[in-house]
């Protein structure tokens, strides 16, 4: 497995995959997807029914149509009944758009993040444009949505949190391609302020994100809820 630094060195230098366009991938969730048996036993039943999912597209990354996405960034809030790895969890989410991004770019990003991942995404109640901020730098990660969304952390140095032995519980909802398999990160601060899907929380210290680069499926091949 790639350690942590050099996955996030590659991750720039890697085209897209064929299957689709490729894009850097944050994911984070108010569960520990890395933690002792105990503690992400407790959590299931009563946690992990929001998620942050953040890409940025990776240069050359094209739709269907042939739009460059090169850049483009979408950050995408969950909020379900249940937990999201649960079977028929009922899902809303709120997709965010770069309000700096030319506005055909915008369409089309939403667009591919949509068509790929409709089941993840559940009913998409809103769709907004706001200033975005996706950052992978060195073992550090930072995604942010306007006033709505931040999150900032860096990869698990050591994965020495507790005495007991830790395992990852979860995987991301997003496939990692397979050059670049998914890091654990911990998250400094994961911050959400949601009026439409009414979730508000501010969340620190926890080993509750997914780094990775992925490949959205094509047109027409999108991806189940898992």
């Amino acid at each position: 497995m790639l350690t942590a630094t050099l996955l996030l060195t590659v991750l720039p230098a890697l085209a897209a995959a064929p299957s689709g366009p490729a894009a850097d991938y944050v994911e984070a969730r108010t569960a520990s997807v890395y933690a002792g048996a105990c503690h992400a036993a407790g959590e299931y039943t009563t946690q992990g029914r929001e998620a942050v999912l953040a890409w940025r597209f990776a240069p050359g990354a094209r739709d269907a149509a042939g739009v460059d996405l090169s850049g483009a960034v979408v950050v995408a809030v969950l909020a379900a009944d249940r937990n999201l790895a649960e079977d028929g969890a009922r899902t809303r989410s709120v997709l965010y758009a770069d309000a700096s991004a030319d506005p055909r770019v915008r369409a089309a990003a939403v667009a591919a993040v949509r068509a790929a991942f409709p089941a993840r995404l559940g009913r998409v109640a809103e769709v907004r444009t706001a200033p975005l901020d996706f950052a992978l730098d060195g073992e550090a990660f930072r995604v942010a949505a306007g006033d709505e969304v931040e999150l900032r952390g860096t990869t698990l140095p050591d994965r020495q949190c507790c005495k007991m032995p830790f395992d990852r519980w979860y995987e991301p909802f997003a496939a990692p391609l397979p050059e670049t398999p998914a890091v654990v990160g911990n998250c400094d601060l994961f911050r959400v302020a949601d009026e439409t899907l009414g979730r508000s929380f501010a969340r620190r210290g926890e080993n509750n994100a997914f780094l990775s680069r992925v490949a959205l499926p094509p047109a027409g091949a999108a991806v189940a809820a898992r």
